[in-house]
């Protein structure tokens, strides 16, 4: 029963945190449900800024929005055992957008590769 209670809270916590990033990312539900089914085609900004609020919730970033890459590293590497995440880190991280270094749409590419390359990140 505890073990369920925990589960439970878990859930509820992630929620509430994606919850949060709708709304501060104002990303429409078709956008929501194209995520959710890994359609990683998205031009809208809208959906850059979710993926970014979704990983500094995962305490991705810095206070300057950069990545941090021990971080990002052992949580990947405990989702995905067996995978040569530190070669698809680099490869990913090398990537930015239009917007630049810490920005949404550089967070979004770099998500965009990861998943494309088989890296379960959240």
């Amino acid at each position: 029963m505890k073990s369920l209670v925990i589960v439970f809270l878990f859930v509820a916590v992630a929620c509430a945190e994606l919850e949060e990033c709708v709304k501060k990312s104002g990303i429409s539900q078709k956008e929501l449900e194209r995520f959710k089914k890994a359609d990683y085609t998205s031009e809208d900004p809208k959906t850059h800024c979710f993926v970014k609020c979704v990983l500094e919730k995962k305490n991705f970033f810095d206070d300057k929005g950069l990545p941090k890459a021990d971080i990002i590293g052992r949580h990947l590497a405990e989702k995905n055992p067996g995978k040569n995440v530190k070669e698809v880190m680099g490869d990913c991280l090398k990537l930015t957008g239009a917007d630049g270094e810490g920005a949404c749409e550089t967070t979004y590419l770099r998500y965009r590769c990861a998943s494309q390359k088989g890296i379960t990140i959240v």
